[in-house]
C-alpha cells in the first residue's frame, strides 16, 4: 500500500470497525517510570461558587472535577512507551494500516504527500493538546520531552512556534528536532500522561533550570492578565481585580504583550498566582514559590481544573473562584469574595 494512501484507507477501516490504537500495535510496551498513590488536598474555593457553574471545558465531566475538587487518594498513572514499526508522520498525524494517531491541529487528509524521508528510529515528544494550546505544551510536551532523550531521538511534527514556546525551549535546554513527512522504521509513542512522581521529579528539574538552580527571592504574588488572548474568556473586570491585587503587594503581568524574560521575572517566586484560567497559567507554574497557591478564575460556562493535577504534582495550593456571567458575553469577579479567598489561602500557607 502507498504510504499516501493511509488516510483514506484508515477512514474506511474505522468504518468497519477496524480501528487500531498505537497500544494495540505496539511491538513492545515498557513502563519508563512507576505509577503511584498519593493523598491530594482539597481545591481552596467557595461551595456557593458551583451553583453558578453552567458548562465545563472539553474533555472533562462533573465527576472529574469533582474529584479534583475533593482531592484524597488518587492514584497518578506510569509513564510508558509503545514501539511502532513502520509508521509515517504525515500531515502532522501518525498513519498506519488501521491506525491514525491525531496529533497536530490539523485537519486529517484524504490523502497525503509520499514522504521522501527515512528514519531509522525516534521517539515522539509532542501531544496533541500541545500542539493547539501553549499550557499544554509546557505542562504535557516539555515534561515529556525529558523522559523521550531517555528513550531515544525526540521529534515533533514542524509548526510555527511562539515566542514564549522558543523562550521556553532555549532555556530549558528541550528544543527538540522538527520534521516534515517522514517514514519510521521504528517510532517510540510515549504515554506520559500520569503525574506520577517522576513527573514531579522533572517538573522541579525544570523549575530549577530556569532560575539557574537558585530558588528566586518570594514576594506576595503575581496576576495574569489574559485580556483577549486564546481562546474567549473575557473578565470584563480584569483590570479592577488587578488593580485590587495590586493593593494586596501582588505583580502585575501581561502574557501577551510581554517577553518569556519578562514573565519569569514577574512571576519568580510568587507565593500566589491569580489568573482566569488558561494557557497563561503556565507562566506561573514554572516559576512561582515552592509551596505556592495557584488561584483560577473561572468563566461559568468552561468551568475546568487541569492546573490543579499539575499543582498537586509539584505540591502547591490550588483553588478557583466562579465567575458571574454577564448579558452578551463575558464574566466577572466578585472582587471581595476574592479577596476573602485569597486572606484563607494566606491562613493556610502560614
Amino acid at each position: 500500500m502507498l504510504t499516501a494512501a493511509l488516510p483514506t484507507f484508515n477512514r474506511f477501516a474505522g468504518r468497519l470497525g477496524w480501528r487500531k490504537t498505537y497500544n494495540e500495535l505496539s511491538e513492545r510496551s515498557w513502563t519508563l517510570a512507576p505509577s503511584c498513590v498519593r493523598h491530594e488536598p482539597p481545591c481552596l474555593y467557595d461551595p456557593a461558587d458551583l451553583a453558578r457553574v453552567v458548562g465545563y471545558v472539553p474533555y472533562s465531566s462533573p465527576e472529574l472535577e469533582r474529584e479534583r475538587m475533593e482531592g484524597g487518594r488518587l492514584e497518578h498513572g506510569a509513564c510508558r512507551a509503545h514501539l511502532l514499526r513502520d509508521v509515517a508522520l504525515m500531515n502532522g498525524h501518525l498513519f498506519r494500516p488501521g491506525m491514525t494517531f491525531m496529533l497536530s491541529d490539523g485537519p486529517v487528509p484524504w490523502a497525503a504527500s509520499e514522504p521522501e524521508e527515512e528514519r531509522e528510529s525516534a521517539v515522539l515528544a509532542s501531544t496533541h493538546f500541545g500542539f493547539r494550546y501553549f499550557g499544554h505544551w509546557v505542562g504535557d510536551d516539555l515534561p515529556m520531552r525529558m523522559v523521550a532523550r531517555d528513550v531515544g531521538e525526540p521529534v515533533t511534527w514542524k509548526q510555527p512556534l511562539t515566542e514564549h514556546q522558543v523562550g521556553y525551549g532555549s532555556r530549558l535546554g528541550l528544543e527538540v528536532e522538527a520534521l516534515g513527512p517522514v517514514r519510521f522504521r521504528e517510532l517510540i509513542v510515549v504515554d506520559d500522561r500520569g503525574q506520577n512522581m517522576d513527573k514531579r521529579r522533572r517538573w522541579q528539574e525544570m523549575r530549577a533550570r530556569l532560575h539557574g538552580w537558585r530558588r528566586p527571592e518570594a514576594h506576595a504574588g503575581v496576576m495574569l492578565v489574559r485580556g483577549l488572548t486564546g481562546e474567549r474568556r473575557q473578565l470584563l473586570n480584569e483590570e479592577a481585580v488587578a488593580d485590587a491585587l495590586v493593593a494586596r503587594g501582588f505583580r502585575i503581568a501581561r502574557p501577551g504583550q510581554q517577553t518569556t524574560a519578562e514573565l519569569i521575572e514577574a512571576c519568580a517566586g510568587a507565593r500566589v498566582v491569580v489568573s482566569v484560567e488558561g494557557s497563561q497559567n503556565a507562566h506561573g507554574l514554572l516559576n512561582m514559590a515552592d509551596g505556592g497557591t495557584m488561584i483560577a478564575l473561572q468563566p461559568p460556562n468552561r468551568f475546568g481544573n487541569v492546573y490543579k493535577d499539575r499543582c498537586d504534582c509539584l505540591g502547591l495550593r490550588y483553588g478557583f473562584a466562579v465567575g458571574h456571567a454577564a448579558e452578551g458575553g463575558g464574566f466577572t469577579i466578585d472582587i471581595d469574595a476574592l479577596q476573602r479567598l485569597l486572606d484563607r489561602a494566606a491562613t493556610l500557607a502560614h
